[in-house]
């Protein structure tokens, strides 16, 4: 137990025996006192003793009740961002000891337009429930998990054939050493981009994540391995991680995201190694930059070499109730078959502002037009003799609202359309109502 539960125990400890003491018909002794002074006081009334002995035991049963609650599940605080995670993500780095839970969720209704012979179904999606476990052990030793159900079920739907699953998306221990050195180890977020390590509904623009850090940066990404990451008072911060590589098997003609290992029975015959840097000024500004490489053959025999080379640069501001983003990646593949792109490159920009203080002052309510423009190409370069796909090479336009009734839920609805340098395909567009929570 706590040095700090111990000592609070001790404090309530005298009420206890008085509270006993007075139970058995004994008479209560003040702690420092004989038996002889304590008789030597006034009798007290017979309804102000009682009176007095229940307000005491009310007393006592109140501040027993806290000390479980605190050393088990701590009262709740306001949530915020540590090292990089989402809010509910960082809640176990606010508490002083024991378990911490939370969460988020997200889901959508999507309709297609365009002519009824060609376009897609309208469809929807109860799209990712998320529990958060962590539990601090102590001050400066703690265990971060996040268990994610996607699509509601494991079974398949009978229209597509199409399932959901469970995963552990991160599950790690995190020894916090200093401000300026902390190690962690298990199964980690990629540091990379905006979105793969802050990924709750609450952080980003529209029912989708960008394209470009799902498709070129393979969000949600994570691999198991072991690392460093601190930040100073300046506004400077890193992570280094040594990690499995990606696994070649999976790549495809879009790139790599089919080679994540995700810490399932994980190969690391191949490592990789990622860094990050990022200076933050108050929150206002953020800019930096990632680098990834490792290999992606597993092959003990050397009969293959296979590697993957990532590095993006990001940047995030705001100023008021406006905010800017931008992401520019590209990932670069050697040794693979002739089919996966040996590069894959895109950026977007992103801009919101937020309407609901001019609408309403002093609410704590949002309500947030934003516009986000992208341009992607997944068959950037491919082998000699292979021609690229015209319908990889993608421009996307998102443009919405969020309303945010509380902090920590968001009601979205934008209008997306995709085209491609195919001139004979026709333009994807989609109208989506969906809404996301944390806690």
């Amino acid at each position: 137990m706590p040095r700090r539960s111990l000592h609070r125990l001790a404090l309530l400890m005298p009420c206890v025996a008085s509270v006993a003491s007075a139970q058995d018909g004994s008479p209560a002794v003040a702690p420092g006192s004989t038996p002889a002074a304590a008789s030597a006081a006034p009798a007290t009334p017979p309804a102000d003793r009682d009176a007095e002995q229940d307000a005491r035991i009310e007393a006592l049963t109140s501040d027993i009740t806290r000390l479980k609650e605190s050393m088990v599940i701590p009262e709740t605080e306001a949530m915020r961002s540590r090292f990089g995670l989402g809010p509910a993500a960082s809640k176990v780095y606010g508490r002083p000891v024991g378990l911490s839970l939370g969460g988020y969720g997200e889901f959508y209704l999507g309709h297609a337009l365009g002519d009824d012979e060609t376009r897609k179904p309208h469809s929807g999606d109860v799209y990712r429930f998320i529990t958060y476990v962590g539990y601090k052990f102590a001050e400066k030793v703690v265990m971060n998990t996040e268990i994610e159900f996607e699509h509601a079920t494991t079974s398949a739907n009978p229209q597509n054939d199409e399932a959901g699953s469970v995963s552990v998306e991160f599950s790690y221990l995190d020894f916090l050493i200093s401000p300026y050195l902390n190690v962690r180890a298990g199964l980690m977020l990629m540091p990379v981009g905006l979105t793969n390590e802050m990924h709750e509904p609450t952080t980003y623009r529209g029912n989708f994540r960008p394209t470009l850090e799902r498709q070129v940066i393979p969000t949600t990404w994570r691999e198991a391995g072991v690392g460093v990451h601190g930040e100073t008072e300046f506004g400077l911060s890193y992570k280094a991680y040594l990690v499995s590589g990606l696994s070649a098997t999976g790549f495809g003609d879009t790139g790599v995201r089919g080679g994540r290992q995700s810490g399932n029975h994980f190969v690391w015959e191949d490592k990789a190694f990622v860094v990050r840097a990022d200076y933050a000024y108050d929150d206002i500004l953020l800019v930096g930059g990632s680098f990834y490489r490792g290999g992606a053959d597993q092959d003990p025999k050397g009969d293959a070499e296979v590697t993957h080379t990532l590095f993006e640069g990001h940047a995030l501001a705001r100023l008021g109730g406006a905010e800017v983003r931008a992401v520019f990646a590209r990932g670069m593949t050697e040794g693979a078959a002739d089919t996966v792109p040996e590069a894959t490159q895109g950026f977007y920009v992103e801009g919101m502002y937020d309407i609901m203080p001019h609408l309403s002052a002093g609410t704590t309510m949002g309500l947030r037009p934003f516009l986000r423009m992208e341009k992607l190409n997944l068959n950037e370069k491919m082998a000699d003799g292979v021609t690229a796909a015209e319908k990889h090479d993608i421009a996307k336009f998102t443009g919405g609202v969020e309303f945010l009734p509380v902090s920590d839920v968001v009601i979205k609805a934008e209008f997306d359309r995709q085209t491609t340098a195919d001139g004979d395909a026709e333009p994807v567009q989609e109208i989506r109502l969906g809404a996301g929570f944390v806690f």
